[in-house]
């Protein structure tokens, strides 16, 4: 299989919870037409959130040209899946980015 470079780090700068902003359009509908309740205390705690990072404009290209390959009969690539962890190392978050995320949380938390 050809070699790859692991990701690049993303994430450019300290992720602020201060600086959140609220996406349009993120609010599922019925959320929307449930009544709203007010602030949620601050000591709730959430037991899960989803946060979607896409991938790089390089790493979609990547993407591309490796699903590409593994669908070409000619290719040396072809059927040659990645297993989780490979794919995760190619186009995952690197351990930097990670950590800005959630040490941004934790900051938070710790208030």
């Amino acid at each position: 299989m050809a070699q790859f470079s692991p990701s690049a780090d993303r994430i450019t700068q300290t992720v602020s919870v201060a600086e959140a902003v609220k996406i349009a359009g993120s609010v599922p509908a019925a959320a929307r037409r449930a009544e709203d309740l007010g602030e949620a205390d601050s000591g709730m705690r959430l037991e899960s959130m989803a946060l979607h990072i896409g991938l790089s404009a390089a790493q979609k290209t990547e993407l591309d040209a490796l699903l590409e390959a593994q669908q070409n009969p000619q290719s040396a690539q072809y059927h040659q899946w990645l297993t989780q962890e490979e794919y995760g190392a190619r186009f995952g978050l690197t351990a930097a980015d990670l950590s800005k995320v959630t040490d941004g949380w934790k900051r938070r938390a710790s208030r």
